[in-house]
């Protein structure tokens, strides 16, 4: 560990990237700095190892070009207040983590006021719009990415760019084995459990608890599944709302063991589908958003699928029922279908481990956290 201490901007606007960012000033803390001070935008993560919040990410989740413009003036708000924190403050840099719509917009505001930029878990530029690059060439300093592709892309472009590896390959972990928390559920052993993950966001639960549901009924009903579960990261009231009395087990802790123990997932698009993954669990993933959002995704787009390890693997993996597709009998159609082919269900979990080797090895935060500190005393 170095002598002295640092001062960094913190700043990440989604659960996911709240949870990679305090992981980051952990290790930062651990490796580096033990007087390490941090600021700016995030959630229960950041604020658990003393990140001072200026904002809540519960201001910030938004998805889709329908909420955006709703919350444009708050996000406006918010940026000038992380701004003005940045005058006060002038720490040794700003530690920006995915979210980028908006973190690359701060990040051009920073750099007006001579900021060192750090930008950890890329914008996805290889996906859709392709002209971010040129925000993170004029306005990034270091770029910490997740694949090794992403390194080679940016590289070219004459960005500081180093690939860290995934840390989900770290995070995600069982801590209760399969028949010990089916049983602890009151469930068999013997018969299929399907986990429901309808996202974290009230608008994705709000289009997607509906069709998931459904599915489970009519699954029900033709007595082909009868356990389901729900597997989510601090259940929201909106789903305890919408499973009302219907006999599904909600599970707000030990979420990875939950999706670990179901035979198969049914999930919102996003990084669950990656965690489902490195699980080896086979998954349907569903999606519906605002017939403006999904307009303007389709014009941006550069990829032909939506979850991660399809992208990955160049084919439809997960089967991916979006927007109109997205229905109770669709989504209980693709499920009965993975499992009652036993020779597709084990194709399925043997590709999803050529995505865990594509991850590489564990100790992402670790590396990135090295970087970050090579960055910062190098003047």
């Amino acid at each position: 560990m170095r002598a002295g201490s640092k001062k960094l901007m913190v700043v990440a606007g989604e659960m996911s990237g709240d949870e990679r960012a305090a992981e980051l000033v952990r290790v930062l803390r651990d490796r580096h700095w033990s007087k390490l001070d941090a600021f700016g935008m995030g959630g229960a993560a950041l604020r658990s190892v003393g990140v001072d919040l200026v904002a809540d990410i519960s201001e910030t989740a938004v998805v889709g070009v329908s909420e955006a413009l709703a919350a444009a003036s708050r996000l406006k708000r918010i940026m000038r207040a992380l701004e003005r924190r940045w005058l006060e403050e002038r720490p040794d840099a700003a530690l920006l983590v995915d979210y980028g719509g908006f973190n690359l917009r701060l990040a051009r505001r920073l750099k007006r006021h001579g900021a060192r930029v750090v930008y950890y878990v890329s914008p996805q530029v290889w996906a859709s719009r392709r002209g971010r690059i040129h925000w993170v060439e004029r306005y990034v300093d270091l770029m910490m990415v997740l694949f090794s592709f992403e390194e080679e892309l940016y590289r070219k472009r004459g960005v500081n760019a180093v690939h860290v590896g995934h840390p989900l390959l770290d995070s995600v972990r069982v801590s209760t084995g399969k028949a010990e928390l089916i049983e602890s559920l009151g469930f068999s052993t013997k018969e299929k459990t399907i986990g429901l993950m309808p996202g974290s966001r009230s608008s994705e639960i709000g289009r997607l608890m509906g069709p998931m549901l459904g599915a489970a009924e009519l699954l029900k009903r033709i007595g082909y599944c009868q356990q389901f579960v729900i597997a989510a990261p601090g259940v929201r009231d909106e789903i305890k709302d919408k499973v009302g009395g219907k006999e599904i087990t909600v599970i707000e802790s030990d979420r990875y063991s939950a999706m670990a123990a179901a035979d198969l997932l049914v999930m919102a698009s996003g990084t669950a589908a990656l965690e489902a993954a490195i699980l080896g669990v086979p998954s349907v993933v569903v999606y519906k958003t605002s017939l403006l959002t999904y307009v303007a995704a389709k014009l941006l787009m550069r990829v032909r699928h939506l979850a991660l390890p399809n992208i990955m693997l160049g084919e439809q993996v997960y089967p991916e029922l979006l927007q109109r597709r997205c229905k109770a009998d669709e989504i209980a159609l693709e499920a009965a279908l993975i499992l009652e082919d036993s020779n597709r269900y084990d194709r399925i979990r043997s590709q999803l481990k050529e995505v865990v080797d594509a991850l590489g090895s564990k100790g992402a935060a670790e590396r990135a956290a090295d970087h970050l500190a090579r960055f910062l005393e190098t003047e």
